[in-house]
């Protein structure tokens, strides 16, 4: 995982942080990587296309509130990107790479320079190796 910064700042509620931390886990630049949220209602099958085509790899989003109370999610191993409420504004969902293991998932990288993650995680997205 190399850290990538976004470049776009919430504009119109659109930023461009989901595309910066998938540059992050796949180490390249941002410039790599479409900017699939803007203008697109579907952006996740869009990227997870554009993700296939380009390094043969699955994307599998799974929501937090899909879970009951009491179900324990097991943390994914290795690095994935979560969504959730930002900080700074309300009601803007941000995007940060996380690393999860054994013991748990922590966030690895916030791509807004405040760092400041999110306040819950709304969803996660996982790269899975295509068979």
């Amino acid at each position: 995982m190399k850290p990538v910064d976004q470049t776009i700042f919430s504009e119109d509620g659109i930023c461009d942080c989901f595309q910066a931390c998938v540059a992050s886990i796949l180490e390249v630049d941002i410039t790599v990587v479409p900017h699939l949220v803007k203008g697109r209602s579907n952006y996740f099958r869009a990227f997870a296309d554009w993700l296939e085509t380009r390094t043969g790899m699955s994307a599998v989003l799974v929501f937090v509130n899909d879970f009951e109370d009491g179900v324990v999610v097991s943390p994914p191993q290795g690095y994935f990107i979560a969504t959730g409420l930002s900080p700074r504004e309300s009601d803007t969902h941000h995007a940060v790479v996380m690393n999860g293991g054994r013991s748990g998932w922590k966030m690895v990288h916030d791509p807004h320079p405040s760092r400041d993650g999110i306040l819950t995680t709304r969803s996660f997205c996982l790269f899975t190796a295509v068979m």
